[in-house]
């Protein structure tokens, strides 16, 4: 599990491999603060060596998200389908799913 270095802005993180699957639990505060660690958690998972043909971004406890983490799940999505891996966001929040549909997001991402 991660914490970010600010004490006012906390996101946890945690990776767990399946045959196939890759999955990121995400809980907390997903903003400038904390958006880079979260990227750090996407990329070493799209690099990893194993056979991963999905990664999934499980957002059920993320209670605040702004534009920069957007913005992190986009460069992502893209970063995925240029490696011929699916992403998927399981379970978004309500804060996250808003966001994702006021922004006009939700159309790019598939969600479970």
């Amino acid at each position: 599990m991660l914490q970010t270095r600010e004490n006012t802005r906390t996101l946890s993180l945690r990776m767990t491999h399946s045959p196939g699957i890759t999955t990121i639990g995400v809980a907390g505060e997903l903003d400038v603060y904390t958006a880079e660690d979260l990227r750090s958690a996407l990329k070493a998972a799209l690099e990893l060596g194993r056979d991963v043909s999905t990664l999934r971004v499980e957002l059920r406890r993320v209670t605040f998200v702004d534009s920069v983490g957007l913005a992190v799940l986009v460069g992502a999505l893209r970063q995925a389908q240029e490696a011929g891996i699916k992403l998927e966001l399981e379970s978004p929040s309500g804060a996250v799913q808003r966001l994702l549909e006021l922004s006009g997001l939700a159309r790019l991402f598939q969600m479970r």
